[in-house]
């Protein structure tokens, strides 16, 4: 994640506050807390940034678990090529893989054609 998108507004007042003299920062610093804290720019950068981190990382577990879901089921096509109609691949992958999806077409136009038994 390289870029998170935030509040203008709420961003705009924490860069003034740290450019001006150091009250500024303090007093938003000081006010962040209830019953003061609800609407504080600091507060809303922190949340906005938090959610950003949150929804990245639950991106990246989604698509984890969707990778191993599709090799998964890959793996399972492979074995139901290979032993239960007899295709075998002359392209072994050595990497713990699954066939490719052209792979799977070849063996699927073979089995298809005229003369095959499929």
């Amino acid at each position: 994640m390289e870029k998170v998108t935030v509040s203008a507004d709420a961003l705009k007042e924490v860069l003034t506050a740290l450019n001006g003299p150091a009250h500024y920062i303090r007093e938003l610093q000081a006010l962040r807390d209830p019953p003061f804290g609800s609407d504080n720019p600091i507060n809303i950068l922190c949340a906005e940034y938090n959610g950003a981190v949150d929804k990245h990382n639950d991106t990246a577990v989604h698509v984890a678990r969707l990778t191993a879901d599709f090799e998964r089921e890959c793996a399972d096509t492979d074995r139901l090529l290979q032993t239960g109609m007899g295709w075998t691949s002359d392209r072994t992958r050595t990497d713990g893989g699954s066939l490719k999806v052209d792979e799977l077409a070849e063996a699927m136009r073979a089995m298809m054609a005229p003369g095959s038994g499929g």
